[in-house]
Parts: C-alpha cells; sequence; structure tokens
C-alpha cells in the first residue's frame, strides 16, 4: 500500500498514517515479507523510499512488511492474513519462534546495559519535538548500534522501540519538509 500521514508526527505515538493507495513499484516486487522486516517504506507522492532499519550484512535478505507486523498481530491471525491474500506461508524469524506482540515482549535491561545505552532515546525525544530531524535520526541509529554492541537483538522491547522511533524520524522529517 501507499502511505501518508494523517497528522503531525507526534514522539512516542503511533504514526499517524493513513492507507492512501495501492502503487506499483517493480523493485519492491523483488522484497519478501517479513513480520519482522529489516527496512520499513516511506511514501513521498508517487516516490518509495525504502529505509534499512537494521545493518543488512551482505548476502542477507532485504524484506519487507506487507502489512502484517509481528507487533500487533498474533502468528495464526498473521499467517492467516497473509495465506489468504498473498498465497504463501510465513516462515520468517517472528513466525518461526512465534515472537510476542508488542506488550509480551522482553524488556529487562541490566544496569550496566542501561548505563551503555545512554539518554539517546531522551536526547532524541527532544529533538524531534524541536523538528531538529537529523539530529533526532542520529540518536535513533546510535542507539540502535549500541543495542547491537551489548547484544539486545529482535524480539526486545527497546530494539521495537528504537526501530519506531528511527522510523518516526523519517516520516517527521518528510512532513516536515513538505510543509515548507
Amino acid at each position: 500500500g501507499v502511505y501518508n500521514t494523517e497528522k503531525e508526527v507526534e514522539v512516542g505515538k503511533n504514526l499517524p498514517l493513513i492507507d492512501s493507495g495501492i502503487g506499483v513499484y517493480p523493485t519492491l516486487l523483488f522484497m519478501n515479507h517479513s513480520c519482522c522486516p529489516n527496512t520499513f517504506r516511506i511514501n513521498d507522492g508517487i516516490t518509495m523510499i525504502v529505509v534499512a532499519k537494521t545493518e543488512i550484512q551482505p548476502g542477507e535478505e532485504v524484506t519487507d512488511c506487507y502489512g502484517i507486523h509481528h507487533l500487533s498481530i498474533e502468528k495464526a491471525q498473521r499467517r492467516d492474513k497473509l495465506s489468504r491474500g498473498f498465497k504463501f506461508d510465513c516462515a520468517c524469524k517472528a513466525c518461526d519462534k512465534n515472537w510476542p506482540l508488542f506488550p509480551g515482549l522482553e524488556s529487562n535491561l541490566t544496569q550496566s546495559e542501561m548505563g551503555r545505552l545512554g539518554n539517546h532515546l531522551s536526547t532524541y525525544q527532544k529533538e524531534h519535538r524541536a523538528k531538529r530531524f537529523p539530529e533526532a535520526l542520529s540518536q535513533c541509529q546510535t542507539y540502535l548500534e549500541k543495542l547491537s554492541q551489548i547484544n539486545i537483538e529482535q524480539p526486545h522491547r527497546n530494539y521495537e522501540i528504537g526501530g519506531l522511533a528511527l522510523t518516526s524520524c523519517f516520516w517527521g522529517s518528510l512532513q516536515h519538509w513538505n510543509e515548507c
């Protein structure tokens, strides 16, 4: 689908995305679905921008989410929707390992881990609210890099929060740019 923002992108809130149509993007047709994709999409008019939300290793598959994500839809329901709508049985990591929905994600961090993560998320929030999106984006990227360095990976609440923050930087930046 093609998405646009319905209202202002706010820190700590769900992205106010609305489904605004359907587009055919030939390059995207080569990307397989994952309920835990390593990319996300941004629409700028008729242009589709694909952004990596994790470091993608050489030879690793680049994946997209067809709108059925592990954070909000249980495995059985995801698989049923994908089977009926897209005619395949999903075998992504989230389905294979039956990852929980967002409220059930692991969220524990040791004091040492919290110290190593620093205040990047609070700085991201401050920068995002001030509409300094490049600075907010930098804080998100550093946060996700530090999570990786201390071996915090999907499925973990902090990893998903970092990914959602990263996404909000791109949508907020695009929205701000289009308003100027």
